[in-house]
């Protein structure tokens, strides 16, 4: 149905080559997700054959068709893209790739516009929890990023900044506390003594200036449900802790909003859900479907 596709297959079937072929031949929306092509892992049977992708884009808004003008090639309205990968392995892997659009195959003379198609990929998921629940903090420290990004550097800056310094202040309060002054002033009564007097040296607690990853490395996301304390994700299964997952990734896909088309790719969504939680998960992204099909009014504007 219009922005919406499942893909069902037995195991070995193609289904993650589709969503592979996708990934090599769009833009990642989100940093740290392309996926270049490498011969050794995704070369045909043959390295005398070529691996090439092709994408068809059909129903382009006026908007779309003003930002693509490659679909002017043909006379169906349609835009057509074609990837070619050189599976030679003597030719440096920044030339391996080129691609061409219309029926016809005709060199791209806009081939930056096909940067404006994006995607965001959810891997399958086997441990949710060690991609969240961690010291890291790279996937809340994303959020965080995508969430103060915007059109003006500067703000985005001050924005990120104001976060840093605010909480790098209240950290410091730790050593204010008084088990911290114990500790200090127990430290110093010991190595004052085995120093010597001239130059008189002592021992200050201080916390580190801390940057927005290593912040949010500090913070954990745990469920609470009603009427009961907030639990770890480990407590809380595998199924939710996949959801919570999968809800850090739709919230830096509702802020890509700098191409035209952001594709959401979700691979094994069913991995350790029950069929309870599928059906819910599947009702949820059915639904957000429709309200972005709905909020389409001004084809000048991101999709």
């Amino acid at each position: 149905r219009p922005g919406l596709t499942l893909l069902v297959g037995e195991n070995a079937s193609g289904k993650t080559a589709i969503i592979d072929a996708l990934r090599m031949s769009l833009t990642s929306a989100l940093e740290g997700q392309s996926y270049g092509y490498q011969v050794d892992r995704d070369c045909p049977l043959s390295l005398d054959v070529n691996t090439s992708v092709s994408l068809i884009f059909n129903d382009l808004s006026l908007g779309q068709q003003a930002a693509f003008l490659a679909q002017l090639v043909d006379d169906d309205g349609k835009l057509r893209y074609t990837y070619v990968y050189d599976s030679s392995q003597d030719i440096p892997y920044w030339k391996r790739l080129s691609h061409t659009v219309g029926k016809s195959s005709v060199p791209d003379a806009e081939p930056e516009t096909s940067k404006r198609i994006a995607y965001v990929y959810l891997p399958p998921l086997r441990d949710a929890v060690r991609e969240i629940d961690n010291a890291h903090g790279g996937r809340l420290a994303e959020v965080m990023r995508v969430l103060t990004q915007s059109d003006d550097f500067e703000e985005t800056k001050r924005q990120r900044n104001e976060f840093i310094q605010s909480a790098n202040k209240e950290l410091k309060k730790v050593t204010e506390l008084n088990l911290s002054r114990s500790m200090i002033e127990g430290v110093n009564k010991h190595f004052v003594d085995m120093t010597p007097p001239e130059p008189k040296r002592t021992l200050v607690l201080q916390t580190k200036d801390n940057e927005l990853r290593q912040l949010a490395g500090m913070l954990r996301l745990r469920i609470k449900e009603a009427g009961a304390d907030p639990v770890d994700l480990v407590s809380s299964g595998l199924g939710y802790a996949n959801l919570v997952y999968m809800a850090t990734i739709v919230v830096q896909l509702a802020q890509a909003k700098e191409h035209d088309l952001t594709l959401l790719l979700i691979e094994e969504p069913e991995a350790h859900l029950h069929p309870q939680l599928q059906s819910v998960l599947l009702n949820y992204l059915d639904n957000q479907v429709s309200i972005a099909n709905n909020q389409i009014h001004d084809s000048t504007k991101p999709a």
